[in-house]
């Protein structure tokens, strides 16, 4: 993959390592790869980051083009293009692969499909939904630059346990780690701050359909924030109380999605259903 810039009268001098980085959304692991295959240019030939540019040149990287072909294993596969593939991830299933994850994972499915497995955000094992495959570390490091912004915007949709006042909110309330917990997370003056605004759908039953997104992207930041005023998701195990009919997943779905494309700056959106069983949550009552 090569990408060109030509050198304004605003960037001459400059070196042309920085320049690079900053025009192409490079990470330091790009620019270490350019250094070790002389792939910085100017004007076709090779220079080095710490020389010098000057108006009018044409400055080019040279980047690997992997992970572009398309294979013949969906894995919930919603859409790809030359950048990046979107990925409908079934609740249960691990997002990455690690010992607890017993070899099932996305991860391992991904990547025995398709390569080197670069997502942009995760999702908790008993989450499903959409979520944002980069199809190299170039466009992982520019869509990830994009998280929290209104370029790249998630939305969720969750059934919490009682009736949520009032009809739309903004949960503000830091998070941090639970003390000798690896995994849960809290409410509480010392954590890094956390937002959620929240809509309701639908109240029924004692339970609510809720539509949030994520203005911040902590661990477990929906799920301890629901918890914390007093609505935790249906079945969480970890906030709340489990449910046999969720078996080990919770009623959580990353449900929208709207990003820029890293390459051609067009506005895409995607939607994915919640599975009946969210249905099925409203229509029995929990008392």
């Amino acid at each position: 993959m090569r990408l060109d810039y030509r050198v304004t009268e605003r960037d001459h001098l400059r070196r042309a390592g920085r320049l690079a980085a900053e025009k192409f959304s490079l990470s330091q692991h790009d620019l270490n790869y350019l250094k070790n295959t002389n792939g910085l240019l100017a004007d076709d030939h090779q220079i080095r980051q710490i020389d010098r540019v000057r108006t009018g040149m044409l400055l080019s990287v040279i980047l690997p083009d992997e992970n572009t072909e398309t294979h013949d294993r969906p894995i919930g596969l919603v859409y790809e293009d030359e950048a990046l593939r979107i990925i409908d991830k079934p609740a249960g299933l691990a997002t990455m692969a690690s010992s607890r994850a017993g070899g099932q994972s996305l991860e391992a499915e991904y990547t025995a499909a398709y390569g080197a497995f670069r997502p942009v955000s995760r999702l908790d094992k008993g989450t499903g939904g959409l979520m944002v495959c980069a199809k190299t570390g170039y466009y992982q490091h520019r869509l990830s630059a994009q998280l929290h912004s209104d370029r790249l915007i998630r939305e969720y949709l969750a059934v919490a346990e009682g009736c949520i006042l009032p009809d739309a909110g903004l949960i503000d309330l830091p998070i941090s780690h639970v003390e000798d917990s690896a995994n849960l997370r809290q409410t509480g003056p010392d954590g890094k701050p956390a937002q959620t605004f929240y809509r309701v759908i639908r109240r029924e039953n004692g339970r609510t359909l809720l539509r949030l997104r994520l203005i911040t992207g902590r661990t477990h930041q929906i799920r301890v924030h629901l918890a914390a005023i007093g609505h935790p998701i249906c079945g969480d195990y970890l906030y709340g109380s489990p449910l046999p009919a969720f078996d080990g997943c919770f009623a959580l779905h990353s449900a929208y999605l709207f990003l820029t494309h890293p390459l051609t700056g067009e506005h895409l959106f995607f939607r994915s259903n919640p599975p009946e069983k969210f249905d099925d949550l409203l229509r029995s009552s929990n008392q």
